[in-house]
């Protein structure tokens, strides 16, 4: 890593990338999924109440075969955004992810941000090492 910029401000960078527009464009701002089409084929005999989506992850049962998938950790933006998102895993009964444990190497100060068991503590809570 070069220059002057710490790992929490580059992590931070990494959520304002996302959000902020007029400075930064990502992918070309499109998901290519306007050239998606689907084939409408009901299923009529089905009964919304009688589907049920629930499985099990690494042992824990979960209300669907979704997760959110891991966001930037090490610094206090992205662990607001983790800790919420891992409420809502919470609520939604599904897994979720949080950013790279890497910076804990150099940072091992920010681990405070990593702790998001106790906001789901019934759905798996998962991290990336780089």
């Amino acid at each position: 890593m070069g220059g002057s910029e710490s790992v929490g401000e580059r992590k931070a960078q990494h959520l304002e990338i996302c959000i902020d527009e007029e400075r930064y464009q990502v992918e070309g701002g499109q998901t290519m999924l306007d050239q998606v089409r689907f084939v409408h084929s009901s299923l009529p005999e089905l009964a919304h109440a009688e589907i049920d989506l629930s499985t099990s992850f690494a042992g824990m049962p979960i209300s669907m075969p979704v997760f959110i998938s891991s966001m930037t950790g090490g610094s206090a933006e992205g662990y607001r955004l983790n800790k919420l998102l891992a409420e809502i895993a919470e609520q939604a009964r599904i897994p979720v992810g949080m950013g790279s444990i890497r910076i804990l190497f150099r940072k091992p100060e920010v681990i405070d941000h990593f702790r998001l068991k106790k906001h789901a503590p019934s759905v798996p809570v998962f991290a990336n090492i780089g």
